[in-house]
């Protein structure tokens, strides 16, 4: 009987211990799937041609792209001690926090958002926006995402046009 019961219970070990096993391997590929994708993920926000941004609710930034700093004129070190209103005026800066506030209430992301920022050197850049609510783990808002795409070629561009029909219409 003791024999019996110890192949009893050795099978069972074998048992439980490669399933334990098969599950250990399902998680650990599951996992390197999963830093993978957050790599490649990182990798096309990182070289993407749009800036973008992270901030927490109080607005300081925690994550950015090259891109971001291109268009404010920043460095890495000086962006990561910055809160984000810095690079605007007032106007815009209460014009995103109402943006803020609405993707914050509906938990819906805000496309096409036109606001004005100030670059390093105190000149203006026009920008398209587009703003999303950023949870953790629990579904509680820690922050936005914002992609911002310079478009103050574009304006220039059209507010010439516009004077020129005008003053062929003159």
């Amino acid at each position: 009987n003791a024999i019996w019961s110890r192949i009893a219970i050795l099978c069972l070990f074998l048992i439980f211990g490669s399933h334990a096993q098969f599950t250990i391997n399902q998680c650990s590929g599951a996992e390197a799937a999963l830093r993978e994708s957050e790599e490649k993920f990182r990798k096309i926000i990182e070289t993407a041609p749009d800036g973008y941004y992270e901030v927490d609710m109080g607005g300081n930034f925690t994550f950015f792209n090259d891109s971001m700093c291109k268009i404010l004129g920043y460095s890495r070190d000086e962006l990561s001690a910055m809160n984000h209103r810095k690079s605007m005026d007032e106007t815009n800066s209460y014009k995103l926090i109402d943006i803020f506030n609405k993707v914050r209430e509906t938990g819906m992301p805000t496309k096409s958002v036109d606001w004005t920022l100030t670059n390093k050197d105190g000149s203006k850049r026009f920008v398209e926006s587009s703003v999303s609510l950023i949870n953790d783990p629990e579904g509680e808002p820690i922050g936005f995402g914002v992609f911002v795409r310079d478009a103050t070629h574009r304006q220039r561009a059209e507010a010439l046009y516009r004077e020129k029909l005008a003053a062929e219409a003159a």
